[in-house]
């Protein structure tokens, strides 16, 4: 869990940020299990690109082909890239922000996931974010901000 530590300390603040901008009482942690776990809490190639929140397409700072599928992952600027990525992640999420929403864990990633912008096609993908057993990222992060393990 320590690296989850390391990445809620690291991005809380730029996290909140992001929040505050979906309004909606959207909280830091549902944006932090976004982006840990399509970053894997920024260890993945896409967070080496600057891509902390799954992007795809063509970013600013290029286009990464992933091997597989050849799918486009949009790059970032590596220093700024968890804040220029999540820009993009609340731009494109807003949409889909209904009063309230950040309430309710699972109605945000629900939300995310109807949207077609998160595990498209993975009906379970809102009950794996807030899962207790095993922990979703979700509830790990919420458990490293909360000072738990």
């Amino acid at each position: 869990m320590s690296n989850v530590g390391s990445f809620v300390n690291q991005y809380q603040a730029n996290a909140q940020a992001l929040a505050n901008s979906l309004g909606n009482g959207v909280t830091t942690a549902e944006v932090l299990g976004v982006a840990g776990n399509e970053s894997t809490y920024g260890t993945s190639p896409f967070a080496a690109f600057g891509n902390f929140f799954g992007l795809h397409g063509n970013g600013p700072a290029g286009t990464y082909y992933t091997t597989q599928n050849h799918t486009p992952v949009m790059k970032f600027p590596v220093q700024n890239g968890f804040m220029a990525s999540g820009q993009v992640f609340v731009s494109r999420a807003t949409p889909y922000m209904t009063p309230g929403i950040g309430a309710n864990p699972f109605a945000f990633f629900n939300a995310l996931n109807k949207s077609g912008l998160y595990a498209n096609g993975n009906f379970g993908y809102a009950n794996f974010m807030v899962g207790t057993n095993p922990r979703g990222p979700y509830t790990l992060v919420s458990a490293c901000m909360a000072g738990h393990s």
